[in-house]
């Protein structure tokens, strides 16, 4: 999988997440288990939460 489609899936994992549990009730680690990968993996494509 290219980074720039994996970077996708994580955006749209993250845009679920939110939009069910708010940005304050969403974690790094509730994104990542969204999108079937690691946390590390996804601190590789984004720094933050933010």
């Amino acid at each position: 999988m290219t980074s720039d489609l994996r970077r996708q899936l994580i955006l749209r994992a993250a845009k679920c997440c939110f939009a069910r549990h708010g940005y304050n009730g969403t974690t790094t680690k509730s994104v990542a288990a969204a999108a079937a990968i690691s946390e590390a993996l996804l601190f590789k494509h984004f720094p933050s939460k933010a």
